[in-house]
């Protein structure tokens, strides 16, 4: 999949296709607005990062990955085994 997103000086994303426009973009949104925008951005590129296609994310949610060479665990398992080894830590 092509990446929409591209990190600016400060790691942060911006829209690719809109990359001269953002800071004119930017400068018309309030505070909250700029973060919402930014957080949301950051989401995306974090995804795009991965390198994995949305059905690949879907496929190891569900701990079935076609192809992989080592056992996918779903996410809850993963959250599971989480909440476990927390607990050993409280008793340590």
């Amino acid at each position: 999949m092509e990446r929409l997103t591209e990190r600016d000086e400060y790691g942060n994303a911006d829209i690719i296709a809109l990359s001269d426009m953002m800071p004119k973009l930017y400068a018309k949104l309030s505070y909250s607005e700029t973060n919402a925008l930014t957080d949301a951005l950051n989401r995306l590129a974090a995804y795009e990062d991965t390198g994995l296609e949305p059905e690949e994310v879907e496929a190891l949610k569900k701990g079935t990955c076609a192809g992989c060479s080592v056992p996918v665990l779903g996410t809850d398992r993963i959250r599971e085994l989480a909440q476990a080894e927390a607990a050993l830590e409280g008793l340590l």
